[in-house]
């Protein structure tokens, strides 16, 4: 049996269902002197109505402990049912650091996460896009942005493991990522905001160049303090895809 969808050269086939699975976490054990993550909410529930309209299965997984997180996505990597999808989505919101993210008592590394899903592990998915969105802090360093002057602005027998995976982070290793409690995170808030104004006339990945400059341009912060006042924040991503990702077949 053929595992691999059949799709046109460009293009993912996306005919069949699609699934979006996401980690919220908000709360977190006191002995790790984590705060608690106001505004996630909000990010949720943009999340859940974007993604809806999408036509997407959406899993809503709230406040879960490492072991639960990496148990509930094992489950999921090896079930058969997963075969029915498309295209696979995991957004993870919570705390974390530079290659880690945190469950509600501790830290997991994130490779273990995306390493479940790639070719070698889950076979349901192979030749199928799997894209993992990461709202973290990866680091603690504050960007203060910098002047810049005249700125105006097929026949496939094998898959390589790392295939068809793209990898969307909140900021870049070693930054803080910005988050407003009334209103949710820099980064969560513009990716529902782009996808939903161009998921008819643009691939994800040029999506995501929306995304970086909607955050690089559309936010400042307001602490009120010297070393965090008035900072910036620049998302990244990183592509492994083999051909463009729409999220709906109803595109131009």
């Amino acid at each position: 049996m053929d595992t691999v969808d059949k799709a046109s050269d460009d293009s993912y086939s996306i005919t069949r269902k699609k699934l979006c699975y996401i980690i919220n976490n908000e709360t977190f054990h006191p002995s790790l002197n984590l705060s608690v993550r106001t505004g996630t909410q909000k990010d949720f529930a943009k999340l859940m109505i974007l993604f809806k309209k999408l036509d997407f299965t959406v899993e809503n997984h709230k406040n879960c402990t490492a072991s639960q997180i990496i148990s509930n996505l094992q489950t999921l990597s090896k079930s058969k049912e997963l075969g029915e999808y498309s295209i696979f989505i995991l957004i993870i919101m919570s705390h974390g650091d530079e290659g880690i993210i945190y469950g509600t008592d501790t830290f997991i590394n994130l490779d273990k996460i995306i390493n479940l899903f790639k070719g070698d592990k889950c076979k349901a998915l192979i030749g199928r896009p799997k894209l993992f969105f990461i709202q973290a802090c990866r680091g603690d360093r504050f960007d203060p942005g910098v002047a810049a002057d005249g700125d105006k602005s097929n026949n496939i027998e094998k898959i390589p493991i790392e295939a068809d995976v793209l990898i969307g982070y909140s900021t870049v290793p070693g930054f803080f990522s910005w988050r407003r409690s009334q209103d949710g995170s820099w980064y969560i808030q513009a990716l529902c905001m782009e996808i939903e104004k161009h998921y008819k006339t643009q691939d994800i990945v040029h999506i995501l160049l929306k995304v970086n400059h909607n955050v690089a341009t559309s936010f400042l912060s307001n602490t009120g303090e010297y070393k965090s006042h008035g900072m910036l924040q620049i998302p990244s991503f990183l592509c492994m895809l083999r051909k463009k990702v729409w999220l709906t077949e109803d595109h131009e």
